[in-house]
Parts: C-alpha cells; sequence; structure tokens
C-alpha cells in the first residue's frame, strides 16, 4: 500500500454497488456517524498505512469492518489496483539455518510481541500472540492488540484469529503460511 499511496492512491469506484451488492453494509454504516466518519478518513489516506492504522485507531467498529470486507474485497465496489508482491522474500528468505530446527509445536503458548515487520502498523502496545494447533497441524494463533487513539485518549482493542499452515509457500521456501482477517481485510 506504500506504493499505492506514493502513486496517489486513484481508485476505482462504483458508488452503485454500494447499495446494489453491499447494502446491509453500506446502511449500517453510513446510518452510524462514527462508522460514516471511518470512512471519510480512510478515503482522506489514500492507502497510506499509518494515516489508515490511525483511522481505524479512532473510527474502528465491526461496522467498518464489514463494510470495507463487503466493497473491498467480497463484491469490489472500490478497487485499489495493487496486488501484493511477495516474491522478493522468496527469493531472499531469512538464513535457514537459525530455523532449521523449527516445529509449529515450539511457538505453542501465550507469546508477547514486542517487535514486528515494520513499526509503523504491527508493534502495538501489550500485543498477545496465542499460538494453538490447528486440526491440520498448522498452528491458530489468537491475536489481541491495542492501537492507540491519535488524541492520547485511550486505544482501540481488536482481536483476531490468524491460521497458520504447514506449507511451503509459492517458491517451496517458507516454514508456514499465514491468513487472516483484519480491519475486515484478508492478509496472507
Amino acid at each position: 500500500f506504500e506504493d499505492f499511496a506514493a502513486k496517489g492512491g486513484v481508485m476505482k469506484t462504483d458508488p452503485s454497488c454500494f447499495f446494489d451488492q453491499c447494502g446491509d453494509q453500506s446502511k449500517a454504516c453510513f446510518t452510524n456517524p462514527s462508522c460514516l466518519k471511518g470512512i471519510t478518513c480512510l478515503g482522506n489516506c489514500r492507502g497510506e498505512q499509518l494515516c489508515a492504522t490511525q483511522c481505524f485507531a479512532r473510527f474502528g467498529s465491526e461496522k467498518l469492518n464489514d463494510w470495507l470486507s463487503c466493497t473491498l474485497e467480497d463484491k469490489k465496489c472500490v478497487v485499489t489496483g495493487v496486488e501484493q508482491d511477495t516474491s522478493d522474500f522468496y527469493r531472499n528468505p531469512p538464513a535457514t539455518k537459525a530455523m532449521a530446527e523449527f516445529q509449529p509445536k515450539d511457538l505453542e503458548g501465550k507469546w508477547f510481541k514486542v517487535f514486528g515487520y515494520n513499526p509503523k502498523y504491527d508493534t502495538y502496545p501489550c500485543q498477545i500472540n496465542t499460538f494453538t494447533p490447528s486440526p491440520d497441524g498448522g498452528l491458530e494463533n489468537d491475536i489481541l492488540f491495542r492501537v492507540p487513539k491519535p488524541t492520547g485518549g485511550g486505544a482501540w482493542q481488536n482481536n483476531f484469529i490468524e491460521k497458520m499452515t504447514n506449507s511451503k509457500g509459492p517458491q517451496g521456501k517458507a516454514s508456514m503460511t499465514v491468513e487472516g482477517k483484519m480491519f475486515g481485510l484478508t492478509f496472507f
């Protein structure tokens, strides 16, 4: 999304889709002042991640999540034209020596996240990750985190599950692949 934001955040939008395809979600969100402010705030971010995270901290709700899920993913009322490119990661994976003996069961239990890939949006105070075995031999990660509100008045608490599968990824070099849904949007 950083590239998208840098290029001006141009999106293709089909406003009729909001009501024709996502009517229930649009009505629930548009009749809720906080949810409507969240949509406006996100639109002004044009894809810049730190800005979007602050919008979620101020206006986040299940209504906003449901609206985003329907309009961006399910029915594609708004299209950003952004495709996530992970090819560089797979071309240059972390050193395998450190992970040679990794077993998913090594992660089981409760962990407190203190470092993330990008401090703009993935290191929050008191983030708790609880790993449990899943039936497919992978793991489920129950994630609880709080995004500090930009005004300094508390935080927006979030909880979601990500599924970690024993999969080598598209180039056969990963230990596991991850999928979940956050802020109404699916991540891999």
